[in-house]
């Protein structure tokens, strides 16, 4: 589950850079700001989410990573129904993302943070560790 995970997250870089580079627009002032507004506004929420009381890791970048595709998505790309569907498509993986990881750290094969083992387990860092933040438990 954590390669889908890392997948999702390099598929809203991949997809957000080829709009931005195809589909690309001089954005206004007012578009800037409100790209900016939209952005930390589903990082906040999206966040809130994933808050939860527990050592076991928190979803940073499953919040962050789709939050700021999104600000650049909504700035660059002139193309509404695109811009439209990266919105939606973005905002959906910032908040499943996060309810996701929390799924995932709670289980029995991933961490979210290598120094809060409480068991034998001993965690280590995978391919997608820098991406995910999850780590695999032995």
């Amino acid at each position: 589950m954590g390669t889908l995970h890392a997948l999702t997250l390099l598929t809203c870089i991949a997809l957000t850079e080829l709009a931005c580079s195809r589909l690309t627009m001089k954005p206004s002032g007012r578009r800037i700001v409100g790209s900016i507004v939209a952005a930390v506004g589903l990082a906040l929420f999206a966040a809130s989410l994933g808050l939860h009381m527990c050592d076991r890791g928190a979803p940073v970048q499953q919040w962050l990573i789709p939050s700021i595709c999104l600000g650049f998505a909504l700035t660059r790309v002139g193309h509404t129904a695109v811009r439209r569907w990266l919105t939606a498509m973005l905002s959906m993986i910032a908040i499943v993302g996060s309810l996701h990881y929390a799924r995932l750290v709670h289980g029995d094969t991933y961490l979210g943070r290598p120094t809060a083992a409480h068991d034998t387990s001993v965690p280590h860092a995978v391919w997608h560790t820098p991406l995910t933040g999850l780590y695999r438990l032995r």
